[in-house]
């Protein structure tokens, strides 16, 4: 009965360091769908790259009609970051994300944000997003925060100011709270054109080759988010001078909040609350 026993137990032992074994040497693939955050249609022609961490490029593929791309011969179990980009269309809000590539079959959905101005895209897209955010709670000051968050994400994406200026319009016509106390309520009672001539001057401004002003009577959260986007590139004493200049035409409130936005990366943690209920704008493993 002893030996009997041990036999068996050898037996289990070489299975799994077989199958260990075999594990090593096994490739592995990534596969998934590319949709429209909006509207959720598939995006074909999506340029999906894989690298190692240390920024080889270790596999690529295209999105077909379908939105479907499946790259092979990866490494099994390693870790991989990827990357998703399509023209008219913000790359990855998030960028690069890590992903372990744990199975010989891993798959990846994403959905990416279009850099248009078009007001109905926007609306589909924050309705989406309102209606995630009433589904998570019903406290005001956790709604103010879900939406805090998503604009933030918004704002790292790199979308045109245009296309912001319509997606707080979009925020505001499906929660009017948000007029009164955020942001994105600031960016939404702006006219658009208004937003665009105003980050003209304010670019021109920053690059010396115009005076700033207020000529456009931007409020002054608007001003120092689009001064920030102009300024992330430039070197300390610029930011130092242009934020003196700055407190001239805004006050001490706009300055402050200029430096404020200056000293902190935009805030684009995983909403994990949200994400119990919104799959809109970032790629999650599954």
């Amino acid at each position: 009965m002893l030996r009997r026993a041990t036999n068996v137990y050898l037996l289990c032992v070489s299975f799994v360091l077989l199958s260990t074994a075999n594990s090593w040497g096994q490739d592995s693939e990534l596969k998934g769908v590319v949709q429209d955050a909006a509207n959720s249609q598939p995006i074909a022609g999506t340029d999906v790259r894989v690298k190692d961490l240390q920024g080889k490029e270790v596999g690529k593929s295209l999105t077909d009609a379908d939105g479907q791309y499946r790259i092979t011969g990866l490494k099994f179990n390693s870790r991989v970051n990827t990357y998703y980009s399509k023209g008219g269309y913000v790359p990855h809000p998030r960028g690069p994300e890590e992903v372990l590539l744990s199975g010989a079959t891993n798959t990846r959905n994403v959905k990416l944000l279009k850099d248009t101005s078009e007001g109905d895209y926007w609306v589909k897209w924050s309705t989406k997003v309102s209606t995630a955010v009433d589904k998570s709670t019903s406290d005001n000051r956790q709604r103010l925060q879900h939406y805090d968050n998503v604009w933030s994400l918004l704002g790292a994406t790199g979308l045109s100011l245009r296309a912001r200026g319509q997606a707080a319009r979009g925020f505001v016509a499906a929660d009017p709270a948000l007029l009164r106390s955020t942001e994105l309520g600031s960016f939404a009672s702006v006219d658009i054109d208004t937003l665009e001539k105003a980050d003209a001057e304010i670019r021109a401004a920053v690059n010396g080759q115009g005076k700033l002003s207020n000529s456009y009577s931007l409020p002054p959260d608007v001003a120092a988010s689009i001064a920030a986007s102009e300024l992330k590139d430039s070197d300390a004493a610029t930011r130092l001078q242009f934020l003196n200049e700055f407190g001239k035409v805004w006050g001490s409130s706009g300055e402050q909040d200029l430096l404020s936005k200056l000293s902190h990366s935009p805030n684009v943690s995983n909403d994990r609350t949200l994400d119990k209920y919104l799959d809109l704008t970032w790629a999650k493993p599954q």
